[in-house]
């Protein structure tokens, strides 16, 4: 792997004033330019790999080669992130802890109150019952639901998610 790809994996972001980025012998990266920065990859000392000079005939990264080497490994990444995103939050709604009640009308309290709420207060509502439910959890020990009640905030979790992954790409 080449030292673009892995401070495109690895890096989130090019330190300011650096024009370009060098692998030196000990596997560490030094960002050279207005300032000087030290980055050490992880991927550089877990494969034991030796100096990418023969691999990169620029003997260095500049910041438009990273650009572009992170834009390709987020979009590399961002199938897998969505169905991470769609396996969590698939069931909010086909689901419920504590009964059946919500579930089995033809219009979901969430969903009348989607409808109603503007997308900011939507994900207030969601938040502010969460906590509510953990609050309701920790106060005087176990509290009113017990584990229940981690049950619905970690579900309400689930549909805040929903919320705010909707209509998103």
């Amino acid at each position: 792997m080449k030292l673009v790809d892995i401070l495109a994996r690895e890096l989130v972001e090019w330190p300011g004033g650096a024009e370009f980025a060098w692998q030196d012998w000990d596997k560490e990266v030094r960002f050279y330019g207005t300032s000087f920065h030290e980055f050490y990859a992880t991927q550089l000392a877990r494969d034991h790999v030796r100096n990418y000079e023969s691999e990169n005939p620029k003997h260095g990264v500049t910041i438009g080669d990273w650009k572009a080497a992170r834009a390709a490994y987020l979009a590399s990444i961002q199938p897998k992130r969505d169905a991470e995103i769609a396996q969590i939050v698939d069931s909010a709604l086909q689901t419920q802890q504590g009964g059946t009640h919500y579930k089995d009308m033809t219009l979901q309290p969430w969903e009348a109150i989607d409808a109603w709420l503007t997308h900011e207060q939507h994900m207030g509502y969601l938040l502010g019952t969460a906590m509510a439910y953990l609050a309701r959890y920790n106060a005087e020990g176990v509290g009113k639901g017990g584990i229940q009640d981690v049950k619905k905030a970690v579900h309400t979790l689930q549909r805040m998610i929903e919320v705010s992954t909707k209509g998103k790409p």
